[in-house]
């Protein structure tokens, strides 16, 4: 099922629907420890199983620039006939607030947008500036070594991403849970006590 919706992602990549359908749908196919946990928890736990087609367009420019640098005869095209042939400079993203997965242009341009997804940025075609700031060179590091820094980049993602619902969850127990507690239950919804009590409920129901 995974490999069918993510079918061509190498190149086009997926948006972040796509994305999100297709991590959902993997994750509830899970085993039965992990249901109870939210999608976030699970990411941040067992690591995330489409880390692979979310960052796939800078996976394969990646691949595509080590070719060009290291084996430009079996490549059959240096890196400066890669830049012409993928209109690189014509994809790239003039301000960062404009561009979005929907408008980019073709491969080359989702290559510059995939990186983001796990706080990189891509600072020219051969060059990209991870989580810390420190250059990526493509070209000079094997595509494999680079997969391995960007799944890392992925895993810490979505363990600040984890840490940051439980850290909404112990705010609201805190900061909301607790003061109702002390007013008392409501089930007259047309007061403002059980009005509250209400929307903290569904509060409490989503960051879970």
């Amino acid at each position: 099922m995974k490999a069918s919706v993510s079918y061509g992602s190498l190149a086009n990549g997926l948006d972040d629907c796509e994305l999100r359908k297709l991590r959902n749908a993997v994750l509830s196919s899970e085993k039965p420890w992990y249901q109870d946990m939210s999608h976030t928890r699970q990411l941040a736990v067992k690591g995330d199983p489409c880390w692979k087609e979310a960052l796939g367009p800078a996976r394969a420019w990646a691949l595509l620039v080590s070719h060009a640098q290291v084996q430009p005869n079996t490549a059959q095209r240096g890196l400066p006939n890669l830049l012409e042939l993928s209109h690189w400079h014509h994809c790239c993203p003039r301000t960062a607030i404009n561009q979005s997965w929907n408008n980019s242009f073709g491969p080359a341009g989702r290559s510059q947008l995939a990186p983001r997804r796990i706080g990189w940025v891509s600072a020219g075609p051969f060059e990209w500036r991870d989580q810390f700031g420190r250059t990526i060179h493509l070209g000079r590091i094997s595509p494999r070594m680079i997969d391995e820094f960007m799944s890392e980049a992925m895993v810490q993602r979505h363990e600040e991403a984890a840490q940051m619902t439980c850290a909404l969850a112990l705010a609201a127990q805190l900061f909301v849970e607790s003061p109702l507690r002390t007013l008392g239950p409501s089930e007259d919804r047309s007061t403002w006590r059980g009005l509250l009590h209400a929307k903290a409920s569904c509060a409490m129901t989503h960051l879970r």
